[in-house]
């Protein structure tokens, strides 16, 4: 084999640990968008719930200990996404 065709040869193979890193840093790029997606949409639920209990006086209680357990699911969500990305 000729020195130049194991030159090309080895820029190949350079050139395909690149692209798989690329691919690499794409999907955790992704993952990191779903990620906050996730978080943001977890916390706005939360305030969401939290306003339906402050605004809505015709709850009965059980309805409100259910609106709070609702919000409090929400909540521990939201902590344990910013947990997971510490």
């Amino acid at each position: 084999m000729s020195s130049q065709s194991k030159l090309s040869k080895e820029r190949l193979e350079s050139n395909k640990g690149q692209n798989s890193d690329l691919q690499n840093i794409i999907i955790k790029n992704n993952n990191i968008n779903d990620f906050a997606e996730d978080t943001i949409e977890y916390f706005e639920i939360a305030k969401d719930l939290q306003n339906i209990l402050k605004n809505c006086s015709n709850l009965t209680n059980e309805q409100k200990s259910e609106y709070c357990k609702s919000q409090r699911y929400f909540i521990k969500q939201y902590l344990q996404n910013l947990n997971k990305k510490i």
